[in-house]
């Protein structure tokens, strides 16, 4: 980086763009346009580092990122909800759920203690068959 140019100007043509009126708006709606451009560069810096962002592996990841993070969106709303079953209305491609088995505390507590039961080997044999 030390070698390189040293820039103190960078235009950027945005009539000659395909999508220059989203990008007109998007300059727009800033308040300051130099300091919001330097704010998206110092974040690809912090991400990629002192990289080409047209890179495919780059492109991949700047376009997965959103997918990905509505996927954990969607999943973190959905933990607490509760399963429901499947319609006839519903598609037919989705695995029916027929029944939902509804644990009580208590199940569960009863569960923690198999299992540290179940950590033991010789937990499991039942002596007074021995």
């Amino acid at each position: 980086m030390g070698g390189k140019n040293r820039r103190e100007l960078v235009s950027w043509r945005i009539n000659k763009l395909p999508d220059s009126e989203q990008l007109n708006d998007w300059v727009n709606a800033q308040s300051n346009v130099q300091n919001s451009i330097t704010s998206l560069v110092r974040h690809m810096i912090e991400q990629f580092g002192y990289r080409d962002i047209t890179q495919h592996d780059i492109q991949r990841i700047l376009f997965q990122k959103p997918l990905v993070d509505e996927l954990k969106f969607v999943l973190s709303e959905l933990k607490g909800a509760p399963l429901s079953v499947l319609s006839e209305n519903e598609s037919s491609s989705a695995i029916p759920v027929t029944e939902v088995e509804h644990i009580t505390e208590s199940e569960i507590r009863n569960s923690d203690k198999h299992k540290n039961a179940n950590d033991d080997i010789y937990g499991m044999i039942d002596k007074t068959s021995l």
